[in-house]
């Protein structure tokens, strides 16, 4: 009886370390899993996933060291402090307006701080990382004529 109780207290300790490191509630998952079961808090957690990329910094465009599409980059509303996409004009969360010259400036400057090339979509005016050869946005081909480094855009 004493070894298993120790083993589950060692498998809950894992899970929620694990479950810490892939951005997630480290203390909800020891908890659930002492509560439950190791066996089934592992399955829920492989389940979810690691979190989702909303909190990326703008900064870096990573969360956790991991590198993230440009196109799930976010900027923080200085209203509401919610994230919300590089490219938006008005903050979905409070209303918040920022000028297209803020836009741009904002844009430009994740751009600048990327250590990979960008693509800009002119079908959709949009800049995103070329992973693979289909444009995320438009769905053609990034070896057109609508699809120009980033760098180009914004005459860097």
């Amino acid at each position: 009886m004493g070894a298993a109780l120790f083993f589950w207290i060692v498998f809950s300790v894992l899970i929620g370390a694990l479950a810490s490191s892939w951005g997630r509630s480290g203390l909800g998952y020891f908890a659930g899993s002492l509560v439950i079961s190791p066996l089934l808090t592992v399955l829920v957690l492989l389940a979810q996933g690691r979190a989702n990329a909303d909190s990326t910094d703008t900064t870096t465009g990573s969360s956790s060291g991991r590198s993230v599409p440009f196109e799930n980059q976010r900027k923080k509303c200085p209203d509401c402090a919610e994230r919300v996409k590089l490219e938006a004009r008005v903050c979905k969360h409070c209303g918040h307006e920022w000028t297209e010259k803020e836009v741009k400036g904002g844009l430009r400057a994740a751009v600048e701080q990327r250590n990979e090339t960008l693509v800009h979509c002119s079908r959709v005016d949009k800049i995103v990382s070329p992973e693979g050869v289909m444009c995320p946005e438009c769905g053609s081909e990034f070896d057109d004529e609508d699809h120009t480094p980033a760098r180009e855009y914004f005459q860097i």
